[in-house]
């Protein structure tokens, strides 16, 4: 537990949970922002899913278009063992998910030790 004053600048509505404004995170965002990081947001766009029960296992196919999951996403690697496949028409449809070359993926599992991004060349 901490206790810790933060400036209404750095506050979010959307995030009023105490762990977000932990002193580690708050010291971690200076830092980031002395050097001239920039929010994602700020520089691209974001698109998010399918996932969850959104695309079931049962939507997969032996042969197909190669699907990233959280777990073929890795620190700065991508693993292609054990890639699922989708069909071409379902691909088609989730065309604001497709990844090309120079995109980011994101990917955030239930750990926070879990969080990772790699740029797809």
């Amino acid at each position: 537990m901490h206790i810790s004053h933060t400036s209404p600048a750095w506050l979010l509505t959307k995030r009023l949970n105490p762990d977000y404004y932990a002193p580690r995170h708050i010291e971690d965002d200076n830092t980031l922002m002395t050097i001239g990081a920039v929010q994602l947001k700020s520089v691209g766009k974001l698109f998010v899913g399918p996932f969850g029960s959104e695309l079931p296992t049962s939507v997969f196919a032996e042969e197909g278009v190669p699907l990233f999951r959280v777990g073929n996403v890795g620190e700065m690697e991508v693993d292609e063992n054990n890639l699922a496949r989708i069909s071409s028409a379902l691909h088609d449809k989730l065309g604001a998910s497709e990844v090309v070359p120079g995109d980011i993926l994101i990917v955030k599992a239930s750990l926070p030790s879990q969080k990772f991004a790699r740029k797809i060349s």
